[in-house]
């Protein structure tokens, strides 16, 4: 790859953190949780794909990648009941 191309990244994911940063001013809280957390995606993905080389690495990996974070979300779903039984309702 190019440095053209890092540059060309590097410049879309500080574009992506201004956009993040005005969608915090945004009046309606759930929409712009919703726009920040895209914006993210979009970024860990670009350096994923990009920095990280995991475009040009074999299948074998990114399955390894997708595994790891398959069982993270499960993780993370899986304790959804217990930080509402704690902390209440989110967002209520």
């Amino acid at each position: 790859m190019s440095r053209k191309s890092y540059i060309n990244i590097y410049v879309i994911l500080l574009v992506s953190v201004l956009v993040s940063a005005l969608l915090s001013y945004f009046g309606h809280t759930k929409l712009a949780l919703v726009g920040i957390f895209t914006v993210a995606l979009i970024k860990a993905t670009l350096v994923l794909a990009f920095y990280m080389h995991l475009k040009t690495e074999q299948r074998w990996v990114r399955w390894m990648l997708g595994s790891a974070v398959a069982c993270l979300v499960i993780l993370f779903v899986g304790l959804i009941p217990d930080i509402v039984h704690v902390y209440g309702r989110m967002g209520g």
